[in-house]
């Protein structure tokens, strides 16, 4: 009669080895690539709302007419992610005003920004901007709190 080995290391085919070292690289490359490299896909030490923001903004832009015009066109949409400023977005953000997330413009900040973006549209001889600030009141419930309108011309010579 042929007797069993019982000894589990010996009994594994060469298969099964190179798996096991195969998921032991992976579990080690999972806890020490985040601890080497701030960023790195698909591996990252940024924590979402790292930053913990407490306020933010919504902008609303109105052309001469009245009608509303994409915030985009003058780059003041929200970018944020959750992520701290060019941690773990993949790609690189456009330059809107909101930056670092949760900084709330004043009037003078917002008008040379959305100035600087009406020279991208000649046929608009000004618009008016409304800055809308979103942050907890004392109860800790949201408040929304509206700025402006501003009425942002055009800087001609």
């Amino acid at each position: 009669m042929r007797e069993e080995n019982t000894n589990l290391t010996s009994s594994r085919n060469p298969h099964e080895k190179i798996q096991l070292c195969f998921i032991g690289l992976f579990v080690f490359v999972n806890l020490l690539v985040p601890l080497l490299v701030e960023d790195l896909y698909p591996f990252t030490s940024a924590p979402m709302f790292r930053d913990q923001p407490r306020q933010y903004c919504n902008y609303e832009v109105f052309g001469p007419d009245g009608a509303r015009l994409p915030k985009e066109d003058f780059l003041l949409q929200r970018v944020y992610d959750g992520n701290p400023t060019a941690l773990g977005v993949g790609i690189k953000p456009p330059p809107v005003l909101e930056q670092p997330f949760g900084d709330v413009a004043s009037q003078d900040e917002v008008t040379q920004h959305v100035r600087q973006q009406l020279v991208r549209y000649p046929d608009l001889t000004y618009v008016t901007v409304v800055q809308e600030v979103v942050s907890p009141d004392n109860d800790g419930r949201l408040v929304a709190k509206q700025q402006g309108p501003w009425r942002v011309t055009r800087n001609d010579p």
